[in-house]
């Protein structure tokens, strides 16, 4: 006992100072400035609102180390450490009877490729929920497994803090509810009486007063604190917000086509995370511990599938499937008891004249080995002690923005916040986060107290406007006082691009509904761009930097398109490929833009590269379809067709562009079944009142024309 707690204080330290020596000095990208200041302020986050990881952060703001973001940061290293730190004690305690050579060893296998696998890595360095909520996953299983082997009369304490922790648990990250199947079914197979109805109640109340910490939202939302998401001060927004109502629509759809490649994606993944070796022992762990112990077996099995099969359907980044891994990492540590089993049970029962000491050491040191190339391999993405370019990025912008400028953002909000208010940089300036204007339903209305510098739209008797009307009357009742800018955002871009200058990484906006429109990009954007992307750009293995800015250079790039300054765009595109040549979405934006020109072999090997990065991203296949039928590649064309709409491509001009295909190729009935349902599609479509209407026109009659021509040639 007393060298398996100096082996965990250990590992503790050892995996605290791993993470802390490469940890972020200052905020980063993604969501990290948002918990930097949630946890400094008590803020709202994004659904679901993650009071506990809030409430807990903030006592790390009280550290006397550094600046704000990286007392935060130091709290997830100390989290991810705990975590590790408890994987190895859960380990320990599955194989009593082993030996304490073989317990270690597997006890440290487990700990230590869960602690220098690449994202809970990667996650230990900044200010995110993920090494908390595995924190806390770890925390119940080691509370349940504590539980079976206690006493009978001491078992009930064990239960009541593991549906406490439960409830609160969910305050971190709302998709702990995907666990609870697995927990319920063990506490059935270890210990039935527990699934009494009074015990039950018992675990149901301890688990409400640990999810009350969400009754703390609607508190804090009442003093308008910098981030209120949802805006949950009354009960059904409260639920709403909760609830991630905004997202409802994607929490159960599921495309079935695309299932193969996100599942090959996610092997990828779990091969680059945990080695091929450490796989490979997970896998020999996993057949293990259903001899060993059934009810575990059964419950990391349901963790694991609960978890993955909600985030493979959609999700595209290794750190969302941080919980899998952890429960493969224990697989690894279970693995390596099996196979040091089998080898102690094949000496015993047949002489083998290679010594066994040798066996073993070649076992351990592959191990070993795996660990080390591991820890080689993911040290340069995920160690991040030089990264300063999200801060870098804010600094640009707050150093380009005249005095009292309105910026209306969208990612930046995040840093800006930050550096304003936690910082103390440019008070003169406001952010106002441009869903906050156009999707007010999921968000405080603008007040005074959040924005004291500018002139509100008020009215003194309600007044229903659009959301537009809306954006253009604040626009006006501070066009005298203030210069408007706003960040490129592609949602909102057909809607204002006419109004919008570009002025490097942001637009100025003109303030007139009726804008004149200049004949030339001011040459001041391409010097503030070609200053901004190298400053912002020090550090070449900064990949989400580079990801960040390629993905505004297509915006910037997408703009120039709708205003058609075709060659502005070109040149966008060229600068964003310059940076990241495997940017699918900006190859597909200058296949677009190529096509339009009428460079039809070049736009196909750009939607070609696009689709060879990302094959189930719906609106390549549409495009590549669409050009291939343009260049009379009927044959390569109506696959490729057939796969967009099976990945759920919309619109009457997918089903239009393939019933042209299919007419050439003489498939009469399925291209008039195409065309009539791409008539269908456009009476219906939501989104043609947007579009052209010229164009839209243009298209139903081309189709009815395909239709007269098909019915006259199957009636010959």
């Amino acid at each position: 006992m007393r060298y398996r707690t100096v082996g965990v204080i250990c590992l503790f330290l050892l995996a605290s100072a791993l993470y802390t020596w490469g940890i972020c000095p200052t905020i980063s990208w993604r969501d990290t400035p948002e918990f930097v200041t949630i946890a400094h302020t008590l803020g709202i986050g994004h659904p679901a609102g993650s009071p506990t990881y809030a409430l807990l952060a903030k006592l790390a703001t009280f550290l006397p180390i550094g600046d704000i973001a990286l007392r935060v940061n130091v709290f997830s290293a100390v989290a991810a450490a705990a975590a590790v730190a408890l994987l190895f004690l859960i380990v320990m305690d599955l194989f009593p009877a082993a030996s304490p050579a073989v317990r270690w060893g597997a006890s440290l296998s487990s700990a230590v490729f869960l602690m220098t696998s690449e994202s809970f890595w990667s996650q230990a360095e900044i200010a995110e929920v993920y090494t908390l909520q595995n924190c806390a996953l770890l925390s119940l299983l080691i509370l349940l497994l504590k539980a079976r082997s206690a006493p009978l009369i001491d078992q009930h304490r064990y239960y009541w803090l593991f549906a406490f922790i439960y409830g609160l648990s969910a305050g971190v990250h709302a998709t702990m509810a995907l666990f609870a199947p697995a927990l319920l079914c063990f506490l059935g197979l270890s210990n039935p009486r527990v699934l009494h109805p009074k015990t039950m109640a018992f675990l149901a109340f301890f688990f409400l007063c640990g999810f009350a910490v969400y009754l703390s939202l609607p508190l804090r939302s009442l003093a308008e604190p910098l981030f209120d998401w949802g805006d949950p001060e009354t009960w059904r927004r409260f639920i709403y917000h909760i609830t991630d109502h905004k997202d409802s629509a994607t929490h159960t759809v599921v495309y079935w086509h695309k299932l193969p490649y996100q599942i090959a994606r996610y092997t990828r993944y779990l091969v680059n995370e945990l080695s091929v070796f450490g796989c490979l022992i997970a896998l020999v762990g996993f057949l293990a511990l259903f001899r060993i112990d059934t009810a575990l077996w059964v419950t990391t099995l349901l963790l694991f599938l609960g978890h993955t099969a909600f985030f493979i359907r959609t999700w595209v980044s290794p750190w969302g499937f941080l919980p899998s891994y952890v429960i493969v990492a224990l697989w690894i540590g279970c693995g390596v008891y099996a196979c040091a089993y089998m080898l102690a049970h094949l000496y015993q029962r047949y002489q083998i004249r290679l010594p066994r000491l040798v066996c073993s050491g070649v076992f351990y040191g592959a191990l070993i080995f795996s660990v080390l190339s591991m820890t080689q391999q993911h040290r340069a993405t995920a160690s991040k002690p030089h990264d300063y370019s999200s801060a870098r990025f804010g600094k640009h912008l707050l150093a380009q923005l005249p005095t009292n400028a309105i910026l209306f953002c969208d990612y930046s909000w995040f840093p800006l916040l930050y550096l304003q208010h936690i910082e103390r940089r440019r008070p003169d300036l406001t952010f106002i986060l441009q869903a906050n204007v156009f999707f007010p339903h999921y968000f405080p209305p603008l007040s005074a107290h959040r924005f004291p510098n500018i002139d509100l739209v008020t009215r003194d008797t309600p007044e229903a406007m659009t959301t537009l009307d809306y954006f253009w009357e604040l626009v006006e009742r501070n066009t005298d006082t203030h210069q408007i800018f706003w960040e490129p955002n592609t949602h909102y871009a057909p809607i204002l691009a006419q109004h919008l200058i570009p002025e490097g990484l942001l637009f100025r906006l003109q303030t007139t509904r009726s804008p004149h429109r200049a004949l030339h990009t001011p040459p001041a954007h391409w010097d503030r761009l070609e200053t901004a992307l190298p400053a912002l750009l020090q550090q070449p293995a900064d990949h989400e930097a580079r990801a960040f800015l390629v993905n505004k250079l297509s915006m910037l790039g997408w703009h120039f398109q709708l205003i058609d300054r075709k060659e502005d765009a070109a040149r966008t595109y060229h600068m964003a490929l310059r940076i990241w040549p495997d940017a699918d979405k900006v190859r597909n934006n200058y296949g677009t833009l190529l096509r339009s020109q009428g460079r039809l072999t070049e736009a196909r090997a750009q939607f070609a590269k696009a689709y060879i990065q990302d094959p189930i991203h719906p609106t390549y296949s549409k495009n590549l379809g669409t050009l291939l039928v343009q260049m009379y590649l009927d044959a390569q064309a109506i696959p490729v067709l057939e796969q967009a709409l099976r990945l759920g491509a919309t619109g009457g001009d997918v089903y239009a562009q393939l019933g042209v295909a299919y007419a050439r190729f003489g498939m009469y009935p399925r291209a008039l079944h195409a065309l009539q349902t791409a008539l269908k599609h456009y009476a219906t479509d939501p989104s043609l009142p947007s579009m052209n209407p010229q164009k839209v026109q243009r298209n139903i009659d081309l189709v009815h024309s395909h239709i007269q021509r098909i019915t006259a040639e199957m009636s010959r």
